[in-house]
């Protein structure tokens, strides 16, 4: 039985599965090919509208799942790495609740591994890592947000 994070990187691969292989059954297999545009563009019928609606709703369930797994394994390689170098003990403890990736990375950069720190922060300092965290937390904290897609139509 994998650990906790390679549980969670199991989830991870299993929902961008069904996100591929919903755009290679459904989207890929559309009449004259596929284009971003033509899930979001209007249907001729309402049997066409509907299957899109149920293919869109799909493809967002599984996106919000995958992104949710990924940030769940940033935050076990936060908690990780600050209880294997016993930061939550002693007097200027973590609480669970501190731990992140930036509180860890900072408090070791200021500390006895400064190594482990550099590591951190080539991943805390990716802009794809900043966004699926404001993403997820503010998803999971304020509201829900309706995964969607974006593409430019220019």
């Amino acid at each position: 039985m994998p650990g906790i994070a390679g549980g969670q990187a199991v989830l991870c691969r299993y929902h961008m599965a069904n996100f591929e292989r919903l755009v290679v059954d459904s989207l890929a297999a559309m009449p004259d090919g596929w284009t971003p545009e033509r899930i979001v563009m209007l249907a001729n019928d309402e049997t066409t509208a509907e299957e899109r609606r149920r293919l869109h709703a799909r493809l967002a369930a599984e996106a919000a799942a995958c992104a949710s797994t990924l940030h769940c394994l940033l935050d076990t390689l936060a908690h990780a790495v600050a209880y294997s170098l016993g930061m939550n003990l002693g007097a200027d403890a973590f609480s669970e609740k501190q731990i992140s990736l930036g509180a860890v990375k900072k408090r070791l950069t200021n500390g006895a591994a400064p190594a482990v720190a550099l590591a951190l922060a080539t991943i805390d300092h990716s802009g794809d890592v900043t966004y699926l965290e404001a993403l997820v937390n503010h998803s999971k904290h304020r509201s829900v947000i309706r995964p969607g897609f974006w593409f430019d139509a220019t």
